[in-house]
């Protein structure tokens, strides 16, 4: 098996097993899902994880994709796919292509305080807004960070599937 295939079906089992019961309180999981699948993106991409009740994803959606350091996209446009998804909630990811900057920019900022306004008029709750890295994510609004990685050590069975140290250090 290639790490190509590997890689893909991690994030097929990634997705099979938040749709059980995915929580946001889990940013880490759904943040590692999306570098996952953004990983060789030389370009700025946004999903978009619809959730409904008890935050149950419904679906992983890209919804914009952009240049090497740019990406736009309509806050109205989002909100429409919200209802149409039947989403009570979502939480917002894009990335930072690699050789640019992680951190959330200005810009990144303005954008989802926007999104979640908007959101918020019509009643789907602003469950998060993310950017990832192959390193890491940082969420927009608070700064609260997720590491990770994604080397095939976490395949290693010396180290703890949920948070990735050493077993002999727990």
């Amino acid at each position: 098996m290639t790490d190509q295939e590997i890689l893909t079906r991690a994030a097929e089992l990634l997705v099979a097993r938040m749709r059980k019961a995915v929580r946001i309180g889990d940013a880490n999981e759904l943040c590692l899902h999306a570098a996952i699948r953004l990983r060789s993106e030389v370009r700025e991409v946004v999903l978009a994880y619809w959730l409904g009740h008890e935050d149950r994803l419904i679906a992983v959606e890209e919804i914009a994709a952009g240049g090497d350091a740019v990406v736009s996209y309509s806050p109205r446009d989002l909100a429409r796919k919200a209802l149409l998804a039947n989403a009570t909630s979502v939480a917002i990811v894009h990335n930072h292509p690699p050789g640019t900057d992680p951190r959330p920019s200005d810009t990144d900022r303005q954008a989802a305080t926007s999104i979640n306004q908007f959101l918020s008029v019509v009643g789907v709750f602003p469950a998060g807004h993310f950017v990832v890295t192959a390193e890491g994510a940082e969420n927009v609004m608070t700064g609260d960070r997720c590491t990770f990685l994604t080397e095939v050590r976490t395949l290693d069975p010396r180290y703890c599937e949920r948070c990735n140290a050493l077993k002999e250090n727990h």
